[in-house]
């Protein structure tokens, strides 16, 4: 499994949400609407490791793709922290997923606040992926929280 590295700078993710129905016949939209990410707490302090949860309560598995995410300031603030693999290729998102089952509970713990985030509101954007590999809508990757001033 290639190793994610970590990226700092504003970093935007592009979700497209295919209007398609996978396999399962049920859209990615369909699948999100049932998928929730939630911060374990509400305050964090820069440097402070992220604790994600991802609750899936669609009928469909999802995969929490380790080669994407960020960290970012909601407004204002130009500070932000990502992740991405180098060897990604055409299949390479499976190689670098976790599935979550339907009805299961995911824990993702490998995001930091940046040491020079500024206090105020911030979210964390994961890559979740359906089943046939296009990206969640990002309301639905999406955790909010604050950090505290040091």
């Amino acid at each position: 499994m290639p190793r994610p590295r970590f990226t700092t700078g504003l970093s935007l993710l592009a979700a497209a949400c295919s209007a398609a129905g996978g396999a399962s016949g049920r859209s990615a939209s369909s699948t999100a609407a049932r998928v929730q990410v939630q911060a374990t707490r509400s305050h964090y302090a820069p440097g402070a490791r992220l604790v994600l949860l991802v609750r899936n309560r669609s009928r469909d598995t999802v995969f929490n793709d380790a080669c994407g995410g960020t960290v970012e300031a909601v407004g204002g603030a130009d500070v932000a922290m990502g992740r991405e693999c180098d060897d990604f290729g055409a299949a390479g998102w499976r190689r670098t997923s976790r599935p979550i089952a339907p009805g299961r509970t995911g824990r993702d713990s490998t995001l930091f606040i940046p040491l020079a985030a500024p206090p105020g509101s911030w979210r964390a954007v994961l890559l979740l992926r359906d089943r046939q590999g296009t990206p969640l809508p990002t309301v639905e990757r999406t955790a909010r929280f604050v950090v505290d001033p040091r």
